[in-house]
C-alpha cells in the first residue's frame, strides 16, 4: 500500500512540472521593412509663378502670359512589411527546460540503476522493487521530455509570420529643373500696370490662349499725370511680366488737348483770365510740343490787358489840374498830381510817359511856389503868437499849421490843430473843421489836446484822394 502511494506522489510531481510551466504567450513583434527599387518617374508641377512676353505698337499693347513648372524625379520602390510572433514570457521556457532536464536525468538514472533508489528502512513493505523503480524512472523521463518540448514548441511558434504587406511607395522627389515654361495659365488670370507713382490699374484678364490685348488709353485714366518718358511695369498677382512705354499715349493726349484749344477765347481776349485752357495745357504737358505757343498766347493776352488798363488810366488823367493848380491850398495841388504819379509807377513803359512827367515837373514847381507864399504869409502870425505870453499863446502857440493860409483863420481842426485859413478845403488833411464850422477866436478850443503836429511834405510824395 505505501509503495503505491510513493509512486503516485512521484508521478503527480512529474505532471505538475510538465503542465505547470505551459506554453508561453505570443504577440506580434516589431515590423521588418524591406524596400526593393522598381522604377523612377519624371513629373512637372505647375507653380504659381508666371512668365510674360510684352509687345507694343503705339498705344496698343499685347501681353502673353505663360505658366512656369518645376520638373521633379520620383523613385518608386516596393516596400514589404512583415511582423512575426514573439514570445511574451521567455522565462517560462527557461524553467521548463531546467525542469525537463532534471526530470529526464532522474528518470534515466532510475531506469538504469533502480537499486540506487531502494529504501533503507526496515519496513520491507515501503521499498520499491526494481521494476517499480524503472516504471517511475520512465514516468520521469516522459515528464522531462514533455517539459523539454515546451521551449522547442515556443521557439517554433515565435518564428511564425503574423502580418505580411506589400506596398508601392514613392520616395521624396528630387528637383531636376525649376521655372520651365509649361503652357498658358488658366483663362481669366488678371494682370496690372503700375506707374512710377505707385498707382496700379487693371490691365485685363488672359484669354484661353493666355493673351491680353488692350489700348493703354482705356487703362490709364485721362486725368492721371505722367511724363513722356515714363514707363509702366506689367505684372500678374505673383510675377513681373514686362515693361510698356507711355510716350505714344502722352503724344496722343497732348495732341488732343491742344486741338481742343483751336478756337480758344485767349486768342483775342483782353484779359489773361480767358487763357485758362492754355494754362491747363501747360500744367499737364509742361514739356509738350506746343508749350511755347501756349505761353505766347498767354503773354499776348496779358499785354492786351495791360494796354487796355493803361488806356483807361490815361483817359482818366487830368494833366492840367497837376500842371496848373487853381487851388490856393498846397494840399489840393498835391492831390491833383497823385494820379499822375500812380500812372508813372504802374506803366513805366508807356508812350505817354514824357507828357506825364512834364506835367509832374510843372506841378512840382507850382507847389513849391505855393509853399513859399504860405511860408511868407505865416511868418507874421508866428511872430505875434510867440511874442505875447498870453494864455492863448500857451494853448495855441505850437498848434498852428505852419503856413499862412488866406488869413481868414484861425480855424479849429478836428485833430486839435489850428489853420490860418477858413472856408472850403480848410483842415482837409487834419480831420476837417471841428464842429463843422470855422473858429476865428483861439479861445474857442483852448481846452483841446492832440498829438504833436507832423508837417506835410510839400513835394510830390504827399498823396490824398482827388476831390
Amino acid at each position: 500500500m505505501r509503495r503505491n502511494e510513493n509512486r503516485m506522489k512521484l508521478e503527480t510531481l512529474a505532471l505538475v512540472l510538465a503542465f505547470g510551466t505551459g506554453c508561453a504567450p505570443m504577440h506580434a513583434g516589431p515590423p521588418v521593412v524591406t524596400d526593393v527599387p522598381r522604377a523612377s518617374e519624371d513629373r512637372s508641377v505647375v507653380t504659381t509663378a508666371h512668365l510674360g512676353a510684352v509687345a507694343q505698337e503705339g498705344q496698343r499693347a499685347t501681353v502673353t502670359v505663360a505658366s512656369l513648372c518645376d520638373d521633379e524625379r520620383i523613385e518608386v520602390v516596393q516596400r514589404t512589411t512583415e511582423r512575426r510572433s514573439q514570445n511574451g514570457a521567455p522565462q517560462n521556457d527557461v524553467w521548463a527546460a531546467i525542469g525537463g532536464a532534471v526530470l529526464a536525468g532522474t528518470g534515466a538514472t532510475m531506469v538504469a540503476r533502480p537499486s540506487a533508489f531502494a529504501s533503507d528502512t526496515a519496513d520491507e513493505s515501503s521499498k520499491l522493487s526494481p521494476k517499480e523503480t524503472r516504471g517511475v524512472g520512465y514516468a520521469f523521463v516522459g515528464a522531462g521530455a514533455v517539459l523539454l518540448a515546451i521551449p522547442v514548441i515556443d521557439w517554433l511558434r515565435s518564428g511564425r509570420v503574423v502580418e505580411h504587406t506589400v506596398q508601392r511607395v514613392e520616395q521624396p522627389a528630387k528637383e531636376i529643373r525649376r521655372g520651365r515654361p509649361c503652357g498658358s495659365p488658366p483663362a481669366g488670370t488678371p494682370a496690372f500696370v503700375t506707374l512710377r507713382t505707385g498707382k496700379s490699374f487693371d490691365l485685363g484678364r488672359t484669354s484661353s490662349e493666355g493673351k491680353i490685348s488692350v489700348d493703354l488709353d482705356d487703362v490709364i485714366p485721362a486725368g492721371e499725370p505722367f511724363e513722356r518718358g515714363d514707363t509702366v511695369r506689367v505684372r500678374s498677382e505673383t510675377s513681373e511680366l514686362g515693361v510698356l512705354g507711355l510716350a505714344p499715349l502722352y503724344a496722343a493726349r497732348e495732341d488732343a488737348s491742344w486741338r481742343a484749344l483751336v478756337a480758344s477765347a485767349c486768342l483775342d481776349a483782353a484779359s489773361a483770365s480767358a487763357c485758362s485752357g492754355e494754362q491747363a495745357y501747360l500744367d499737364r504737358f509742361a514739356g509738350g510740343e506746343h508749350g511755347a505757343e501756349a505761353r505766347a498766347r498767354i503773354d499776348a493776352a496779358r499785354s492786351r490787358e495791360h494796354a487796355a488798363t493803361e488806356a483807361l488810366a490815361w483817359e482818366g488823367l487830368d494833366l492840367d489840374a497837376c500842371r496848373k493848380p487853381s487851388a490856393s491850398e498846397i494840399g489840393l495841388a498835391a492831390n491833383a498830381c497823385w494820379p499822375l504819379e500812380q500812372f508813372v509807377a504802374q506803366f513805366p513803359g508807356s508812350t505817354h510817359l514824357d507828357v506825364v512827367n512834364d506835367a509832374l515837373d510843372k506841378g512840382r514847381v507850382a507847389r513849391e511856389q505855393l509853399a513859399e507864399r504860405d511860408a511868407t504869409l505865416a511868418e507874421p502870425a508866428r511872430l505875434i503868437s510867440y511874442s505875447t505870453p498870453t494864455s492863448n499863446t500857451v494853448a495855441y502857440g505850437d498848434r498852428f499849421i505852419p503856413y499862412a493860409g488866406n488869413g481868414g483863420g484861425p480855424t479849429q481842426c478836428a485833430d486839435g490843430m489850428l489853420s490860418h485859413s477858413s472856408g472850403r478845403g480848410t483842415c482837409s488833411h487834419h480831420g476837417g473843421i471841428a464842429g463843422g464850422g470855422s473858429h476865428r477866436s483861439p479861445s474857442h478850443g483852448a481846452t483841446h489836446r492832440s498829438p504833436s503836429h507832423r508837417s506835410p511834405s510839400y513835394g510830390s510824395s504827399h498823396r490824398s484822394r482827388r476831390r
